[in-house]
């Protein structure tokens, strides 16, 4: 009921659902240090897992409608880069203090530390249209996560704010068969060869749990074959234009 209040029609109207990915921490200094290395590639994780192209009956042209949903709120979308644990904490209480937040769980930005657990957040994220992807999910988060703690002495991606918000726009419309920025580079790459090249990147991080990174290649190959989630549902729709069928493709992956 407060947030109705303060928030009027936006939260009527902004429900959504997201797979969120917790990665261990050993502290929250460490925790928007990991954050500023991980953040470039929201966009390639975002257009993983793009499911969410139908809204009121309709066909919205996006691959992930729930990410433009969310990105409605005042406290969501990518962080900035933040200079230290003090930084984070300092943005945080200007937004309470602007009412853009009723308290610290209204953080919703798409990568943020954890209030309950000792954890990094990954929010970015439509729920994955089957276990293997919300696992793949899992593992790059995890992979990116143990990357960026064994390059803190490195200086994280120089990506702009406005840049990654609009790249973050540029996935959640088009999805896996699309292009989006390249974090490194800032060249338009196939989303499917920048999920290759994230899993090259952290191989190190998944080998050191038996049969990681051979999942995530066959999970890869996989998504090559099918097409995303968003791609499979309106496939499915356009067979018959129900979206009774939309339902039992979703119930037996």
């Amino acid at each position: 009921r407060r947030m109705a209040r303060s928030f009027g029609a936006l939260a009527h109207t902004g429900t959504t659902c997201g797979c969120h990915v917790h990665v261990a921490i050993p502290d929250r200094e460490t925790g928007v240090r990991v954050a500023n290395h991980a953040r470039p590639w929201l966009p390639v994780l975002l257009a993983l897992t793009a499911n969410s192209p139908f809204h009121d009956g309709e066909d919205t042209g996006y691959a992930s409608w729930r990410h433009i949903l969310w990105s409605r709120w005042p406290s969501s979308g990518p962080p900035p880069v933040f200079a230290s644990a003090d930084h984070y904490e300092s943005l945080v209480e200007a937004l309470l203090h602007a009412g853009a937040l009723l308290d610290r769980g209204m953080v919703y930005w798409d990568i943020r530390l954890s209030e309950k657990q000792p954890t990094l957040e990954f929010r970015v994220s439509d729920v994955a249209a089957t276990p293997g992807e919300a696992t793949l999910l899992g593992l790059l988060a995890r992979g990116l996560a143990g990357l960026a703690l064994d390059d803190l002495g490195a200086p994280p991606p120089a990506v702009p704010q406005e840049v990654l918000r609009g790249n973050l726009w540029r996935a959640a419309r088009d999805g896996i068969p699309g292009c989006c920025l390249h974090p490194l580079t800032g060249e338009l790459v196939p989303v499917l060869a920048q999920l290759d090249e994230l899993v090259d990147r952290v191989a190190p991080v998944l080998r050191e749990t038996a049969g990681d990174l051979e999942f995530a290649r066959e999970e890869l190959a996989r998504l090559r074959e099918t097409g995303g989630g968003a791609n499979r549902q309106r496939a499915a729709y356009a067979r018959r234009g129900r979206f009774a069928d939309i339902v039992d493709l979703l119930s037996v992956n």
